[in-house]
Order: C-alpha cells, then sequence, then structure tokens
C-alpha cells in the first residue's frame, strides 16, 4: 500500500525540510503559464473548454511573450486563481487596480 506524502515527509529531517520548503517556495515564485496550467492538473483541452476556445489556442497562449491582460485574466480565472498586477520599486511595491474594479 501506498504512503501518503505526510508521513513520508514527515521521515525528512528538519534542516532536510527546511531547504526542500525554501527551493520550492523558490520554483513557484516565477512560472509559465504552462507550469501554471500542470501544477493546477489540468490539460489543455480541459483548459479550453473552459475558456470555450480550442485546445491550439491554448497551446498558442501558453508560448506567447506578449499577452492582453483580459486573455491572462481569464486563463488565471479559469484555473481557479485571480490575477493580480504588482509594479515593484526600490522602496516598496503598488497593487495596480484592475480596470473595473472599485477601491
Amino acid at each position: 500500500m501506498a504512503k501518503s506524502y505526510e508521513i513520508l515527509r514527515n521521515r525528512i529531517p528538519p534542516e532536510q525540510r527546511a531547504r526542500i520548503d525554501k527551493k520550492a517556495g523558490k520554483i513557484l515564485e516565477e512560472m509559465s503559464l504552462n507550469d501554471i496550467r500542470l501544477s493546477r492538473r489540468c490539460s489543455q483541452t480541459e483548459l479550453a473548454g473552459l475558456l470555450e476556445i480550442r485546445q491550439a489556442s491554448v497551446s498558442k497562449l501558453e508560448r506567447r511573450n506578449d499577452i492582453h491582460v483580459s486573455s491572462l485574466r481569464k486563463f488565471i480565472e479559469a484555473l481557479g486563481g485571480k490575477l493580480v498586477i504588482q509594479a515593484e520599486f526600490p522602496d516598496g511595491s503598488v497593487r495596480i487596480m484592475e480596470i473595473g474594479e472599485k477601491e
């Protein structure tokens, strides 16, 4: 019988677990659209159905270097997320309010 992830994880020494968690956190800070979709366990075909577009369109969207904010928002929301746009400055961060969003 397979062991649960939690049981296996608890067998790892705390110092090693902390290093693993730190590395995983770094990986999750930057992901491609393809990686985000895969991490949500969603196929291109399933996402295409949610977005009411063709699978080939999802593939093109994931490979683009430039994308409309509205398209990115739909992509993220179809996967159950919320798109947040933030500007980073040396003295702090500012969340950019979405078009149509009220204060």
